[in-house]
């Protein structure tokens, strides 16, 4: 049986991850598709341990600092969750944004912590 040839159906190795989200702090990034949100982009960056349970926006395990690039809201966030330490305009919860651009993004308190990196007083502060 002979099969025609499908442009298509390719996966070019540099379409699937067409964004790069740079973790500062952990001088890493890792690829993103725009489809799935930022919290499960980064998770190979944490611990084994990293929680799975929420990724509704209630719990703010997952807040983050966007520093840089444009992203889509997958959903609502809880308000009191992006309050912690003070308003920030910046602070998103990372489970309920994809990205829409390469990013540039500081983990917060909590995500710093299941990275493995010793949290100090200045990032502490950040938040």
């Amino acid at each position: 049986m002979s099969r025609s040839f499908d442009p298509d159906a390719i996966v070019w190795p540099e379409m699937r991850h067409p964004f790069r989200i740079h973790v500062r702090g952990l001088d890493t990034s890792v690829g993103s598709d725009g489809r799935a949100s930022v919290y499960a982009a980064i998770r190979s960056l944490l611990s084994r341990r990293s929680p799975r349970g929420c990724a509704q926006g209630g719990c703010g395990l997952c807040a983050v600092r966007l520093i840089a690039g444009e992203v889509v809201l997958l959903g609502p966030m809880s308000a009191s969750k992006l309050a912690v330490g003070g308003p920030d305009p910046a602070r998103v919860l990372a489970c309920r944004i994809a990205s829409a651009s390469d990013l540039v993004i500081e983990l917060g308190e909590s995500l710093l912590r299941l990275s493995g990196r010793p949290v100090g007083a200045s990032d502490i502060e950040k938040q």
